[in-house]
């Protein structure tokens, strides 16, 4: 019983933590964007307009490619330590 209690006090800390984390991810996120876009196009005149309304996305794209690694990272290092109850 005091296994079972435990379990779920650790799998609310980890929610609670990965909910934080895509929370201020989503925010930097949509910050991150629009402070990008707004510097990428006072940059206008030095290169295609194209090119810098493509610019944010791209990166936008980056970070979730960068954030997929970190979390099959942590799933990787998860198992390897036999936590697998937190596996999501």
């Amino acid at each position: 019983m005091e296994f079972l209690k435990h379990a779920v006090y650790k799998v609310a800390f980890y929610y609670q933590k990965m909910q934080i984390i895509l929370l201020s991810i989503f925010v930097v996120g949509l910050v991150d964007y629009f402070f990008l876009y707004e510097f990428l196009m006072s940059l206008a005149p030095l290169a295609s307009v194209l090119a810098l309304e493509a610019a944010p996305l791209v990166l936008t794209v980056l970070l979730i490619v960068a954030v997929r690694g970190i979390i099959l990272y942590v799933r990787k290092k998860m198992r390897e330590r036999k936590n697998y109850s937190l596996l999501w």
